[in-house]
């Protein structure tokens, strides 16, 4: 009963933290590091170049940019299917922007091989890179979430990159979503 009691209050008192500093729940996503891992796979020389990196294997944090909007996918998922149209928009829009000097994408497919990398890529024409994770090393990194998992991260330095901000699962409006990340990272 005593242990029944004790939860319950912990519970009141995390919920009210919540309630009374609602911006904690953001301080706490804003602190968290993205797993800068080595990302092997085969790129075109353009995708490369893109990413102003000397070829694979590579790690985020080698993207001489500060800020990178990362897509964890699956070829079989379908809503990174359904998202796939509006997430290239949403690229290519930032590559005819201002925004292009500042921020990169990578795709990096769960579970998926090269082979399946490169069909998703030809069927949704991805213009931006997308890697293989068919050991499931960076999935089980991030805690294994479910796809799609957008996230923005900010490149701070040598094998440090910051989640600025992450949604699990597909957005109701990609648009929104996108708008979010950059307002938080002071993009916007």
């Amino acid at each position: 009963m005593l242990s029944l009691q004790l939860g319950t209050a912990l519970l009141a008192g995390a919920l009210l933290l919540g309630l009374l500093c609602p911006g904690a729940a953001d301080a706490q996503e804003d602190a968290a590091l993205f797993p800068d891992l080595s990302l092997q796979g085969q790129l075109e020389p353009e995708m490369v170049e893109q990413l102003g990196i000397s070829g694979t294997p590579f790690r985020l944090s080698d993207v001489p940019k500060p800020f990178l909007f990362v897509e964890i996918f699956s070829m079989y998922c379908p809503y990174c299917q359904r998202d796939a149209p509006e997430v290239n928009r949403i690229f290519e829009e930032v590559r005819s922007s201002n925004l292009w000097e500042e921020l990169r994408f990578v795709g990096i497919g769960t579970g998926n091989t090269q082979y399946e990398v490169d069909v998703y890529a030809e069927q949704f024409q991805t213009r931006f890179p997308l890697l293989p994770d068919n050991d499931f090393t960076m999935h089980s990194a991030l805690g294994n979430v479910g796809t799609p998992y957008y996230l923005l991260l900010r490149n701070a330095g040598p094998g440090k990159l910051e989640v600025i901000h992450s949604v699990e699962g597909a957005p109701d409006n990609m648009d929104a979503m996108f708008a979010t990340m950059l307002r938080k990272a002071g993009l916007q």
